[in-house]
């Protein structure tokens, strides 16, 4: 009995290690866009997340009922991978964070997907 439980805790601890277990650089390197609505207005994200550490994100506001689309911020840096969490760093003290779930980038609730490309 002794024996079982010894080989049911490893096999509980074996499974919560792979669980917990980061995401890799070949995971999040590649161009991942967003969209999402805030006070009314529509916005779309894309970040391109590179082989080198580096990033860069612009962010746009769609004018014209949808059919335009203007700048609306835009930023880059480096970046770095704790566990499952991207931090994009645009200064060292100016940073994002992002977690990967399910295979989409989410910050503040705004996920972002892959693009098909990539």
């Amino acid at each position: 009995m002794k024996k079982l439980i010894g080989i049911l805790l490893l096999v509980c601890t074996l499974t919560l290690c792979l669980a917990s277990c980061g995401v890799s650089d070949d995971e999040v390197v590649g161009t991942w866009r967003g969209e999402w609505e805030y006070n009314g207005n529509d916005f779309v994200g894309v970040i391109y997340i590179n082989e080198d550490g580096t990033y860069s994100k612009a962010t746009y506001k769609f004018i014209n009922y949808g059919l335009d689309y203007t700048l609306s911020s835009s930023e880059a840096g480096k970046y770095e991978i704790d566990g499952k969490e991207i931090r994009l760093y645009e200064t060292e003290s100016k940073w994002s964070t992002y977690t990967y779930v399910d295979g989409k980038l989410e910050n503040g609730g705004h996920y972002y997907e892959r693009m098909e490309n990539d």
